[in-house]
């Protein structure tokens, strides 16, 4: 792959904003989203991918699986960055 692609992986548990978000990226020429997924499978398919960058839509399950999925993806692939992404009205987030 070139060197200058960078890979990423989608996160969230709803399949719609994964298709939208992956729509969204398609727009770039040096962006493949190499994988998308529910938050359940998300350390397996970083595992598998290796990607570049995890894309995570942290509203779609609770508080301790967020923090506990954002460590296991800095233990597993240390080199891949992860970029979070949240969408609510409530001023919590």
């Amino acid at each position: 792959m070139d060197e200058n692609v960078i890979k990423v992986v989608l996160v969230d548990d709803y399949v719609l904003i994964r298709a939208g978000t992956r729509a969204l990226l398609s727009g770039y020429e040096n962006i493949i989203v190499a994988a998308e997924t529910g938050f359940d499978q998300a350390s397996q398919v970083v595992y598998e991918h290796r990607p570049d960058v995890v894309l995570i839509n942290l509203i779609c399950c609770d508080r301790s699986k967020q923090f506990n999925l954002v460590a296991e993806i800095n233990h597993i692939c240390p080199q891949t960055h992860i970029m979070i992404m949240a969408n609510s009205a409530d001023d919590r987030y």
